[in-house]
Order: structure tokens, then sequence, then C-alpha cells
């Protein structure tokens, strides 16, 4: 078992390259752990996340959660068996957004906006957002009775590679 403690400390996610976690053979169980300590504040220093090949299901509830509002950046990566997307929709200072290598994501629904449905405006700051490697998406449907625009209202790059099983998407 590896685990990495401190992770409040961290400070750039090139940190998370130079540990090179995938020359480790043997390692079949890797926590990370952070200090028990640490207000709810710190959370809102974290500019840039990233998370690449997470192989749960679902993600976890602190993904895309409120406390994390100074994010601007944020990708995911690999993350291969998730089946939905995180509410990244409620950080309202996301300016960037990269969905990669997501394989089983069907749908992009609801939930991808915020967890609890009331924000009035979801991604009000997204510019760029990315979509790429997700061979079984199929739907993107909106809610709130709100159109792309308004969902979406400084998008200035959508990068949707072709999806064949994808319906259409709502511009």
């Amino acid at each position: 078992m590896l685990s990495i403690v401190g992770l409040e400390n961290v400070i750039d996610v090139r940190d998370a390259e130079e540990a090179n976690l995938s020359c480790e053979q043997e390692l079949n169980e890797l926590e990370f752990q952070w200090s028990s300590d640490i207000e709810d504040s710190q959370n809102e220093r974290l500019k840039v996340s990233v998370l690449v090949f997470y192989r749960g299901i679902t993600f976890s509830t602190w993904i895309g959660d409120r406390s994390f509002s100074k994010t601007v950046s944020s990708s995911l990566e690999g993350c291969r068996k998730c089946e939905t997307l995180p509410p990244l929709g409620q950080l309202p200072l996301l300016k960037e957004l990269y969905l990669k290598d997501m394989y089983v994501v069907k749908s992009v629904s609801a939930e991808f906006y915020s967890d609890d449905n009331t924000l009035e405006i979801p991604f009000p700051s997204l510019e760029i957002l990315q979509f790429d490697k997700m061979p079984e998406w199929e739907k993107w449907p909106f809610s709130h009775g709100v159109d792309f625009r308004g969902l979406f209202p400084c998008l200035c790059e959508l990068i949707i590679p072709n999806y064949p099983k994808l319906v259409s998407v709502p511009l």
C-alpha cells in the first residue's frame, strides 16, 4: 500500500507527475489523505484540478463541490468506468473544462450542471469545453427549460469530435 498524505500542501499539479506512480509494479492499494485540521476555506484556493484514471463507477461527492469555488480549470481524464459526470456547473469561476476518455458515459444530463438543480445559471464563466473519447455518448439533454446559451453564457470554444452514437447536440 502507498499512502500519500498532506495533499492540502500541494500547490502545483505537476508535483504528482514527479511521483511517477506508473513505475510501481506491485502497487495494488493507494490512499490519498488530506489533513483533518484543514478548514473548508483551504479548498477555495484551488484553481486547477486534474483527476486522471479514477476507477470508480460514480465520482466522489467532493468533485465539483461548491467549496472549490475558485477553480478556473478542471480536467477529468481516463475515468473509464464512470457512468455519469460530476456537478461541475456549480463552480462559478470555471473557465476551462476538459473531459477525456470517459468510455461508459451515455448521457451528459442534469447532474452535470448542479447537484441540486437550484442553480439559475450553471457554468456562468465557462469559456472552453472539450469532450474527447466518449464512444458511448448518446444524449445531451438540457434541463430547466434553458437553451444552450443560457447554460453556457460565456462559451467561446466547444470541441466535440465525431461521436457516431450521439443523436444530437442542442446548439
